[in-house]
């Protein structure tokens, strides 16, 4: 994951061409016993929402960054409406939709996740 965010960041400085990301925060419930296995089915339906271009992976216990390859903040907000939709109210994972146009952005998104534990 962290060789395809690191060619996207190229492109950006090369190209000028954006990208955006998807923050997941997946928020295990008190109530959910249901453990890893739970966890790994929310993931799953959450993947087979993504494009086939889009990358997900884990950058921290509870939270993982999709990589939106040439994607802008319009594009980017209205997949994670969609994949919001698609998850359906009871999901445990929050999306926040972020658009790096600078390669600093994502160094300053990060920072933030790694401060407050929390994307949204």
């Amino acid at each position: 994951m962290f060789e395809f965010l690191k060619h996207e960041m190229l492109r950006l400085q090369h190209f000028n061409s954006g990208f955006s990301v998807l923050l997941a925060n997946y928020q295990a419930s008190t109530v959910d016993q249901s453990g890893d296995d739970s966890r790994t089915q929310w993931l799953t339906r959450l993947r087979d929402c993504l494009r086939e271009v889009d990358l997900i992976g884990q950058i921290a216990d509870s939270l993982y960054v999709v990589i939106l390859p040439q994607t802008r903040r319009r594009e980017a907000e209205a997949l994670r409406e969609r994949i919001v939709a698609e998850l359906g109210p009871q999901s445990p994972i929050r999306l926040s939709a972020v658009e790096i146009t600078q390669p600093s952005h994502l160094v300053q998104v990060l920072r933030s996740v790694s401060r407050r534990g929390d994307p949204l």
